[in-house]
């Protein structure tokens, strides 16, 4: 039989053959077995391991190691997969208290007051079974199916969402088209008023130069009669009489015309339009929904947690009587304390800063419009709007034709009960 470290090839038989030599037909034994390689190794493969950086921290084991006394080709049972955190280390250590793998170092870092540590080579006999891996299978072949379905799911959901786009820019673009249209019409509309009134305008300019250039040339030719009929003076003075009339006359015409028309055409746009769009920051309203958002609920709403609030407040003379509450987009609790007549502010991530309103009269319900302003009810017949900026102000007020009770906001309209039984949208 060959020594090791043999570089020799023959035709002897060996117990362990050079895994990589026998790939290239040379017989040459082994006397090493490389985990990361899962394959044995004779002297000159062991050398390889020792020049190579990337091989240096292979784990190499001794002949006395292989367990075999006979000619075999199996590989034995030891862990090859590298530790994705010591990344030089074979994960061969198991912890049977936390029921994991590791490498001795995660062992040594993770694990060190576990008492049931041990290398997986030495009990895999014992604690290894087929079930398990049968069960672990199934299990991994449940989650991919699931996985699957999650992608397919978000696979049609991605194609919804890019259809969604297409028609949300589409809704935007048409209603571009029709402003469009509108101002279009507007235009056309104001351009005809102007080119109307200036034609009017021309008309009557242009009929008084007539009357006035008709009443100069009766001037001129009552001046010429005169003057050509002076040896003929009864003719001259008929001719003077006549002309005396016509520069009366003519008096009037003058007198009539010397006040000059207005003439100069002005059109005074109204901003009104202009303004608002100024301050607009977008078109509409930007809104995300789900369509399994659609689908009705198959179980019951369940309480998650609780907490106590205390929401009296220093100032407040009567008991709290709280009416009417609502959640904002932004997390903020708005409650309307109809015996104090206070709206009161907290949130969500903070129950105890609480800030506050005052109104003349008792509020009755709240509901938030947008992130930063809520409508209140009264049974004056109201509605008032206060801004929920750093410091909570009132702003606009709405009076109603009827009591105001509850009061909620879907897609910029206000629904409105009275203390009744009606229904009211504005």
């Amino acid at each position: 039989m060959a020594t090791g470290g043999c570089e020799e090839t023959s035709d002897e038989i060996f117990n362990f053959k050079c895994t990589p030599c026998a790939k290239k037909n040379k017989n040459r034994e082994a006397v090493k077995y490389c985990v990361e390689c899962q394959g044995y190794c004779c002297r000159s493969c062991v050398d390889i391991h020792e020049d190579f950086p990337a091989l240096e921290g292979h784990q190499l084991l001794d002949k006395s190691d292989f367990k075999s006394t006979g000619i075999t080709s199996d590989l034995p049972d030891l862990p090859t997969l590298r530790c994705k955190i010591h990344t030089v280390k074979v994960m061969d250590m198991y912890c049977g208290n936390h029921d994991v793998v590791g490498c001795t170092s995660c062992m040594a870092l993770t694990h060190r007051s576990c008492t049931d540590v041990q290398l997986v080579p030495d009990i895999i006999n014992t604690i290894f079974k087929k079930e398990d891996a049968d069960a672990t299978t199934l299990k991994l072949q449940d989650n991919i199916k699931q996985l699957k379905k999650i992608i397919q799911m978000r696979l049609s959901l991605l194609k919804e969402m890019k259809d969604s786009k297409a028609e949300a820019i589409t809704t935007i673009t048409d209603f571009i088209k029709e402003l469009e249209l509108i101002l279009q019409n507007l235009k056309k509309e104001s351009i005809n008023e102007i080119k109307e009134e200036y034609h009017k305008r021309e008309s009557m300019l242009e009929e008084e130069k007539k009357k006035a250039e008709t009443e100069m040339e009766d001037m001129k030719q009552a001046d010429n009669d005169i003057l050509q009929l002076e040896v003929n003076k009864a003719q001259t003075f008929v001719n003077m009489k006549i002309a005396q009339e016509k520069a009366t006359r003519a008096d009037d015409v003058i007198n009539s015309l010397k006040t000059p028309s207005i003439t100069k055409i002005k059109f005074q746009v109204k901003t009104d339009v202009r303004d608002t769009l100024r301050r607009l920051k977008s078109l509409g309203k930007l809104s995300i929904s789900s369509s399994a958002a659609l689908k009705p609920r198959t179980s019951v709403y369940s309480i998650t947690s609780t907490s106590d609030m205390n929401i009296k407040l220093p100032n407040d003379t009567n008991k709290c009587y709280i009416f009417g509450s609502c959640l904002t987009e932004t997390g903020m609790l708005l409650l309307t304390d109809n015996n104090n007549k206070k709206m009161k502010r907290t949130y969500v991530t903070n129950i105890f800063a609480i800030d506050q309103w005052e109104f003349p009269v008792y509020p009755h319900f709240v509901c938030a419009t947008n992130e930063q302003e809520a409508a209140v009810t009264f049974y004056n017949n109201t509605i008032q709007f206060v801004s929920l900026g750093n410091q909570m102000t009132q702003t606009r007020q709405l009076t109603m034709g009827h009591r105001c009770f509850g009061i909620a906001c879907k897609e910029d309209k206000l629904y409105i009960t009275d203390d009744s039984s009606s229904l009211y949208g504005r």
